[in-house]
């Protein structure tokens, strides 16, 4: 049952595989007792559909009682173990917005990752990656810096620079910097980076998209805080473009993109051409505000 469930979801039947899937947990408890590695694999594909499906209350649930089954049957620092705190740290930091409740489940399986893999091995850098987030997420970007800093370094050396794991993590550490107002060359050289990379893996209108148009308008920002407005120009064109063919060109995020290039648009004196984008993305109900990184200096 566990595998036609699977089956099902693969197939988009979200519904019909979690209904199968919870039957197969129930039998798995039946036949084997809960604490049996196939009964606990069960309960972690559950919760990973249900968190699919958006009750991550219920997927948290599954994941508790998977961390402390997998505790009991391979004890704290196997590889299960700690999988399974980190697929119930992502669900209740991320999803549940508990930063509390999901530190320590990351913490401890970043610990446990760095002591029995190594400090490059993918999960390792998927755990590093994620206490970052969960720093940032706190405002702690001072702590979050050096952790996507290792993470981009870790990700260059094991999948190369193109790989779409490095250039995640380029562009989340650019726009950490970014955020952090601090070290903008580092920043600039990031997110040119992530940029390169989503080029690279094939025609920017596919996967990667949203990468895409996220590093070419962060990009933009900088050059625009720098003065540099001629050279933001085509990035911000770029970018809406972008959006427009992986969101459609009224979905929320190609109208903001087409904000800030109408904004840019009439600095430069080409409100006739703001105007012109106004119309090509309705983007009459968005006010188009002074950039929010006017007042960076652009330093490096």
């Amino acid at each position: 049952m566990s595998v036609t469930g699977r089956r099902l979801q693969e197939a988009g039947d979200l519904e019909g595989a979690a209904s199968l899937i919870g039957e197969a947990v129930s039998s798995f408890k039946a036949r084997l007792g809960p604490q049996h590695p196939d009964t606990l694999t069960s309960m972690s594909n559950l919760g990973s559909l249900l968190q699919t499906l958006g009750d991550h209350t219920s997927a948290s649930d599954q994941y508790c009682k998977v961390v402390a089954g997998r505790r009991a049957c391979f004890g704290d620092e196997h590889p299960a173990t700690l999988a399974a705190l980190n697929q119930l740290g992502v669900c209740l930091a991320r999803d549940l917005c508990c930063l509390d409740g999901g530190a320590p489940a990351l913490r401890e399986a970043l610990a446990g990752r760095r002591s029995t893999l190594g400090a490059r091995h993918p999960d390792t850098l998927c755990s590093i990656r994620n206490v970052g987030a969960l720093l940032y997420a706190f405002g702690n970007l001072q702590g979050a810096a050096p952790l996507y800093r290792e993470a981009l370094a870790g990700c260059r050396e094991v999948y190369g620079r193109n790989d779409p794991h490095t250039v995640r993590s380029a562009l989340a550490f650019g726009l950490l910097l970014k955020a952090w107002g601090r070290a903008n060359a580092e920043a600039e050289a990031c997110l040119e980076e992530a940029l390169a990379g989503c080029r690279a893996t094939g025609p920017w209108p596919l996967a990667g998209c949203p990468a895409t148009f996220l590093a070419l308008s962060s990009l933009a920002e900088l050059l625009e805080a720098r003065g540099e407005l001629q050279a933001a120009l085509p990035l911000l064109a770029e970018s809406v473009e972008c959006a427009a063919v992986y969101y459609g060109a009224h979905h929320e995020e190609t109208q903001q993109c087409a904000a800030a290039f109408m904004r840019l648009l009439q600095r430069v004196g080409r409100s006739d051409q703001a105007e012109t984008v106004r119309g090509d993305y309705d983007v009459s109900e968005y006010r188009v505000s002074p950039s929010p990184w006017s007042k960076v200096s652009g330093e490096a």
